[in-house]
């Protein structure tokens, strides 16, 4: 069977070149473009389906790997706790491997009502959002915008 590349040319030319088409002739073509799109289709649904299974590995892997993540620290924090109530500041394991310390963090600020703050605590932040939709009903209602434009796109839908 033909590639589309050489249906849709032969198609062209086809219709481009003869002033009559013969009946036979376009309607093997249709017939051609017809098959190959349906083979298309059918290879979307395929990878429709992989993509679904990979997202769903993605999400069992990601769950998994949360669920390890919050048994080590879990394991973590007994041992602190443990170590702490045992007032041991450092520990070296027999091999000589890995040693554990419990030590002090940094101070860190806690704030409990940041109304009660000073001014000069504060530091005042914006963001710029572009609003689309005014830029585009200005486009159509004839006001000339400068940066933008309006363009118009098509997209294949397969149902």
């Amino acid at each position: 069977m033909s590639t589309i590349y050489e249906i849709t040319t032969n198609l062209i030319n086809l219709l481009e070149t003869c002033e009559e088409v013969s009946e036979e002739e376009l309607e093997k073509l249709s017939t051609e473009m017809i098959e190959k799109c349906g083979s298309y289709c059918r290879l979307f649904t395929e990878m429709d389906g992989k993509q679904e299974l990979i997202q769903h590995e993605i999400d069992r892997l990601t769950h998994r790997k949360e669920m390890i993540e919050k048994n080590e620290q879990r394991i973590k924090d007994r041992l602190k706790t443990c170590l702490e109530a045992a007032q041991i500041t450092e520990l070296q394991d027999p091999d000589g491997l890995f040693t554990i310390k419990i030590q002090n963090n940094p101070a860190k600020v806690i704030i409990d009502d940041a109304h009660l703050l000073p001014a000069d605590c504060l530091t005042i932040v914006q963001t710029e959002k572009i609003d689309k939709n005014a830029v585009k009903d200005a486009i159509k209602r004839g006001i000339f915008v400068p940066g933008a434009h309006i363009e118009n796109t098509t997209r294949l839908v397969i149902k």
